[in-house]
């Protein structure tokens, strides 16, 4: 039997994959998963803005979007802004928050088994 890692069978670091912090595994994951099935969907300026903005590297940046996004939302009644923006603020504040990404993905899970589809 090889041995790997730090001299031990299963130590971390013995599949050869690098060791990242669990924080930046969870938004891996969250990125590679909410990427669209096929190219030629999801191509609207509003989609590609999104996506931009939920794979930027700057953290304070998608909190600060995300946040005036939830704010235009609650304001929503007024000329301008939506109640639409409720949704996506929060979507894209979930990358960063726990709280928030735990509740999206609880809401994804039952939707999931409501329709009869996996989350």
């Amino acid at each position: 039997m090889l041995l790997s890692g730090r001299g031990r069978p299963g130590a971390p670091g013995a599949s050869g994959a690098p060791p990242f912090a669990p924080a930046r595994q969870a938004r891996h994951a969250l990125a590679t998963m909410a990427q669209p099935a096929a190219p030629d969907q999801h191509n609207s300026p509003i989609a590609r803005a999104f996506r931009r903005l939920r794979d930027h590297p700057s953290r304070k940046l998608r909190l600060a979007a995300g946040l005036a996004l939830v704010i235009g939302g609650i304001l929503g009644i007024l000329p301008v802004l939506g109640f639409w923006m409720l949704p996506l603020g929060l979507l894209l504040l979930s990358v960063d928050v726990p709280w928030v990404r735990r509740a999206r993905r609880r809401l994804a899970v039952w939707w999931g088994r409501k329709t009869g589809r996996p989350a």
